[in-house]
């Protein structure tokens, strides 16, 4: 997404600009971490986690197809895989764990992207 010179103007007439300035700063050095966290839940039929700032979520119904796994990354609809059938519960959830990781780190480096053409914008709109 990029600013419009009249979302820019309005931006500078009202002074808001350095808010906007800021904020996007903050999304940027927020979306540059990398870090991995995972959560397992209990019972074992749910694993959870971040990359950065970015939420993922995998989990298995009781009762679904061998194989089937279904899976959130941010806030994006449900989505559901078919993975292996022949892996065990655990397996098949930290396949599905992974897949969910290196989907949300690409993710994350879209969003960091897009922050920071915006930020570049505001900054070159804001004169420094």
């Amino acid at each position: 997404m990029t600013y419009t010179t009249d979302t820019i103007d309005i931006l500078k007439k009202d002074g808001r600009l350095d808010a906007k300035l800021a904020g996007t700063l903050g999304a940027v050095k927020d979306l540059t971490r990398s870090d991995v966290i995972v959560h397992i839940g209990k019972p074992y039929g749910a694993v959870s986690g971040w990359v950065g700032p970015l939420f993922w979520q995998v989990w298995v119904d009781p009762g679904q197809a061998a194989g089937k796994v279904f899976a959130r990354i941010e806030r994006g609809e449900r989505e559901e895989w078919q993975l292996d059938a022949s892996l065990s519960k655990e397996a098949l959830l930290d396949a599905a764990k992974d897949r969910a990781v290196e989907q949300a780190q690409k993710r994350r480096e879209v969003l960091l992207g897009e922050a920071s053409a915006q930020f570049e914008q505001l900054q070159k709109a804001a004169g420094q």
